[in-house]
């Protein structure tokens, strides 16, 4: 099971398109088993999915347990035609942070780990036979900030994509972001970064400088995939549809399917081998 982190601290990137056009490609195209984390109060990825959190079902619910976690307890099916699970979001995830500055002992600075801990374990069990037995992937859709959510995302997944757009604002803002994930590391990350992902590309001089520059700084490797941008990808996020089956031959359907497969070989996954 590989879980990622999708993470930049300035919004407006593209983290929670990212995270569903990976989620819905792993899933329909590959055959793996998904499950989307909705880290973000704002809960675009849970209206996505068409999931509203209920009492017990929710990233609230799994910061806030004082129980070792039975992971289906939180989970939730997506809507029907979707092929992945999720655990949902909304405001309400904000108690959280409230709980964890009051040093609240209900606050589980640990849940993703524990969550992941016991996914494995149950994979793992002779019994193992239904939908939620086990994961191939888990996506992690973090609020665009340095929220104690969004840092036990960034210390207990095993990587962590940052998506940018090639504006002077986004590119100049990524020495701070790449500052912030290597400082928490004093708080235990263990995370490596997997890569920075170009999102809403333009082609134009401007672009083109900005990506050469991204691509040249020697911090971190900025994925060769680029993701161009398309008028496709709101009206399908408004029609709750995937954006590879709304408009599979736009640009950013056809660029997303070539970054997933270039994120599965880095574990040297069956980027070719669909199912």
């Amino acid at each position: 099971m590989r879980t990622t982190a999708i993470f930049n601290h300035k919004g407006g990137v593209g983290k929670t398109t990212t995270a569903s056009a990976m989620a819905d490609i792993l899933a329909i195209d590959y055959g793996k088993r998904v499950l989307l984390i909705d880290a973000d109060p704002q809960g675009n990825l849970s209206t996505f999915y068409g999931v509203e959190p209920d009492e017990g079902n929710s990233t609230l619910d799994l910061f806030m347990g004082t129980h070792e976690p039975v992971y289906s307890d939180w989970i939730s099916a997506a809507r029907p035609d979707a092929p992945v699970d999720i655990i949902p979001s909304d405001t309400s995830l904000i108690q959280a942070e409230v709980a964890a500055l009051k040093e609240d002992n209900r606050f589980n600075r640990h849940a993703m780990s524990d969550l992941f801990r016991a996914i494995r374990e149950d994979a793992d069990a002779p019994d193992a036979d239904n939908r939620q037995s086990a994961y191939d992937y888990v996506l992690i859709d973090c609020s665009p900030a340095f929220t104690q959510v969004s840092l036990a995302a960034l210390r207990d997944a095993d990587d962590i994509i940052i998506p940018v757009t090639t504006d002077l604002f986004s590119t100049a803002g990524m020495a701070t972001v790449l500052r912030q994930i290597m400082g928490a590391r004093d708080d235990g990350l263990q995370s490596s970064v997997a890569g920075v992902l170009v999102n809403m590309y333009k082609r134009g001089e401007d672009q083109k400088g900005l990506l050469a520059y991204l691509r040249n700084q020697k911090t971190v490797a900025t994925f060769e995939t680029v993701i161009r941008k398309s008028d496709k990808v709101v009206p399908a996020g408004a029609d709750g549809t995937p954006l590879i089956k709304f408009s599979p031959r736009c640009a950013a359907s056809m660029d997303y399917r070539a970054f997933v497969a270039e994120y599965m070989a880095q574990e040297g996954g069956d980027s070719h081998g669909k199912a």
